[in-house]
């Protein structure tokens, strides 16, 4: 016995919709403060590292 036998597009698409109401009844995303938070420390992070690669490359061009 196939899959496509046991399993039709109608009943696909019905348990599809059955979880994405369950999905969208019963969780929530919030953006909150704590995520603002994260998004500063990511983009320090990636302004630290800039800065220590151009430090590196300058230190390094002087020792010539």
């Amino acid at each position: 016995m196939s899959l496509a036998s046991t399993f039709s597009k109608d009943r696909y698409h019905a348990a599809e919709q059955e979880l994405r109401t369950d999905a969208n009844t019963h969780y929530h995303t919030a953006i909150g403060w704590a995520t603002g938070y994260e998004i500063i420390a990511t983009v320090l992070i990636f302004i630290v590292t800039a800065i220590t690669f151009l430090l590196r490359n300058a230190s390094k061009s002087e020792e010539i």
